[in-house]
């Protein structure tokens, strides 16, 4: 058997993320504020986020510690993994941030339209246990439903031929995926914040070949 046309997903941890992680929950509860007292409003931004879930700007991703952070990340594991060809140039052009307190979850949702970009990421800063997984939905759920409804459960784990798949988020660790792949949050049903990070990438191939 092969498996066809498949998505890739990247993860990968921050180096010394101890190091630097209460500066970088520190940072996102400040321009919290910074915001609520610029526009006298503390909902944020309401993008895919429900209730009791708080998004930041989508400007972050230029000179401050979460965009030096998830930018040394990135140089580190595409050159570390052989990742792109030679040429291939990449910029992350949105990055923002979300605090999601008890209850909080986030819509079904793609970035891909959004911005110009290829990958997207999540960056995972403060997460309390239970405090809601990543689910991403398989593109062609619908297409395949018979399909995917009728392979054994040994066919579906070997080759990931499900409707979903769902990822336990981890503090320091970072995922990139496929703007186009639909993802939601589930409800953070810890009494604390789950804080992360999340980042769009514009990928410019090399010239030729």
């Amino acid at each position: 058997m092969i498996n066809l046309f498949s998505h890739l997903l990247h993860d990968g941890f921050v180096d010394n993320f101890d190091s630097i992680q209460n500066k970088l929950i520190d940072f996102c509860y400040q321009e919290k504020e910074k915001f609520t007292t610029g526009y006298g409003d503390s909902s944020g931004l309401q993008v895919s986020n429900g209730e009791n879930s708080w998004h930041s700007e989508k400007e972050y991703h230029k000179n401050n510690i979460l965009s030096e952070t998830v930018q040394l990340f990135l140089n580190s594991y595409f050159d570390k993994n052989n990742i792109f060809k030679d040429g291939t140039g990449f910029c992350i052009n949105a990055l923002w941030f979300m605090i999601n307190s008890k209850g909080g979850y986030n819509h079904r949702h793609k970035h891909f339209g959004k911005t110009n970009c290829a990958l997207s990421g999540v960056f995972w800063i403060k997460v309390p246990k239970k405090s809601g997984d990543i689910v991403f939905h398989n593109p062609e759920e619908y297409c395949n439903y018979q399909l995917n409804e009728s392979y054994s459960n040994i066919i579906k784990d070997i080759f990931n031929q499900k409707s979903s798949y769902s990822i336990s988020p981890q503090e320091g660790k970072v995922i990139l995926f496929p703007s186009h792949l639909d993802h939601s949050v589930d409800k953070n049903s810890s009494d604390k914040d789950r804080i992360s990070i999340s980042f769009n990438i514009n990928i410019q191939p090399p010239k030729y070949g």
